[in-house]
């Protein structure tokens, strides 16, 4: 059996790349599936392709809209400058590497997400091409986020998609009722895990180092691009002074990353400004195995990214996540621990210190 597996194989946030990993395994380990696997990047991102000026510009204007205007004429600009520039040559190359796959899976993560541009388009795009194939598709473990609005053109994208006759079954790690607005089918979508749930078991990572409190950060901009500004003092303020309390009661902590670039220089400042050692800064994983290796050695963790909320889950290390666009407080409710999860604005540094870390779990 040949599957395409649709993903982000690319992304330095590496949570990604270990949803796919996961999927891979549990097909063969579990499944005992004997399957070739080709990985398809849902962004396009191995296309060479030249980017002319025009596109270039119209990027800029609908940015410049969805920043300062009108979010819903942004989305409508972007959706026009893509069908005009991009997607014919789009459309070609996914053709060309799922040709001859016997079934196509999107293995996850936050794609379905209208109020951004980032996945729209080439999610619309791969449906399409799989309708032309006539490749079956299952839609795996999807990031459903940020609602549902038929009013903003990318939520009936998005929708004209989702209920395609290609797409077999649909499943989410987040909100199955909001999954079924866009979904006209109820029989096709459920509730699951997110497959990352058991990479540790599967690789088998139980390693542990002296260091016992790992806090994995998110650059701060990453609320403005999700629409969550008014949470971004609170979360620089929440962290700041969570180090600095650490720091000054001599605990033995250490920042990490997913992998993200502009996270782990926005580590460095933090060890910059607290005067700290870059020893108290992980080095940035390169691949999914060293992720899940240093992860699974804290005794507990502090995290703003849900994969790794969800490998610590998976190698059984207790964890409080600081959320940023809901995704973790509904791992949270998932795993039964919904009381460790909050907005930034929602808890204090001391109130992290007093109600988790002190406690033994």
């Amino acid at each position: 059996m040949k599957i395409g597996l649709i993903g982000l194989p690319y992304d330095d946030n590496l949570g990604d790349l270990v949803m796919m990993e996961s999927l891979e395994k549990i097909i063969k380990q579990k499944l005992k599936i004997d399957a070739e696997f080709v990985r398809v990047d849902l962004l396009a991102r191995n296309l060479k392709s030249e980017v002319s000026y025009s596109n270039y510009i119209i990027k800029k204007i609908v940015g410049f809209f969805e920043k300062f205007i009108n979010e819903k004429i942004a989305q409508t600009l972007n959706i026009r400058r893509f069908n005009y520039f991009e997607k014919n040559e789009i459309k070609r190359h996914f053709k060309n590497q799922l040709k001859g796959c016997d079934v196509a899976i999107i293995v996850g993560g936050g794609i379905i997400n209208f109020r951004t541009n980032r996945f729209v388009n080439h999610f619309s795009s791969i449906i399409n091409c799989l309708e032309q194939l006539n490749i079956p598709c299952i839609l795996n473990s999807l990031g459903v986020e940020q609602g549902y609005d038929l009013s903003f053109p990318n939520c009936r994208v998005y929708k004209k998609a989702l209920n395609s006759e290609q797409v077999q079954a649909i499943s989410t790690r987040d909100n199955l009722n909001t999954l079924r607005e866009y979904v006209r089918n109820e029989e096709k979508t459920t509730l699951v895990s997110d497959s990352a749930c058991f990479i540790c078991g599967l690789d088998n990572i139980k390693e542990k180092k002296a260091c016992s409190i790992g806090i994995g950060i998110i650059r701060p901009e990453i609320f403005d691009s999700y629409k969550m500004r008014d949470l971004k003092k609170s979360y620089l303020s929440l962290i700041n002074n969570l180090i600095e309390i650490l720091k000054q009661e001599n605990y033995q902590f250490q920042l990490f990353t997913n992998g993200n670039e502009q996270d782990f220089a926005f580590g460095q400042s933090l060890l910059e400004k607290h005067g700290l050692s870059i020893n108290f800064l992980a080095e940035k994983p390169e691949n999914s195995e060293e992720l899940e290796i240093n992860i699974s050695s804290y005794e507990k963790i502090i995290c703003s990214r849900l994969h790794a909320a969800i490998i610590a889950y998976s190698a059984n290390v207790p964890v409080m996540g600081i959320d940023w666009n809901g995704k973790l407080k509904s791992f949270g409710e998932q795993i039964y621990t919904n009381n460790l999860f909050y907005f930034p604005n929602e808890i204090t540094a001391e109130k992290v210190i007093s109600s988790y870390i002190q406690n033994n779990f």
